[in-house]
């Protein structure tokens, strides 16, 4: 189960995901980021309280990255320092661990590594 919010909050589109953010539950997430997507503003993402992460959300968070990116020349903020101990382990797990040297268009780091710059993270798994 899962739980999404879209806040619109001091001209920044947030959307908390709370909950298992998996292929069963990512349909009611793409809703959300299109919903995040569509308001035209910059968005931030508050993914602290994952308790269940597969591939599936970690190719959606990068497709929101991209199109932002590329739509609207905005990069997806993430609010907390927290990385939860699922979506760490997602990463790890399903191979999406990006060097540092990575990007993506015109420059800018590609979401793993934006992900993985989170002060409870720091590129622990980049030795």
């Amino acid at each position: 189960m899962v739980e999404t919010l879209l806040e619109i909050k001091n001209q920044k589109a947030i959307v908390h995901v709370k909950g298992d953010a998996t292929i069963d539950t990512i349909k009611t997430i793409h809703t959300v980021f299109v919903e995040a997507f569509n308001s035209g503003l910059p968005v931030s993402i508050d993914i602290s309280d994952v308790l269940e992460a597969d591939g599936s959300f970690i190719q959606l968070l990068r497709s929101l990255c991209y199109s932002l990116i590329i739509d609207r020349n905005y990069t997806v903020e993430f609010s907390g320092d927290e990385l939860s101990p699922a979506l760490k382990q997602t990463i790890m797990d399903t191979g999406f661990i990006c060097r540092p040297e990575c990007v993506r268009v015109d420059g800018i780091k590609c979401i793993c590594n934006k992900l993985m710059n989170i002060p409870e993270f720091k590129l622990e798994t980049m030795e």
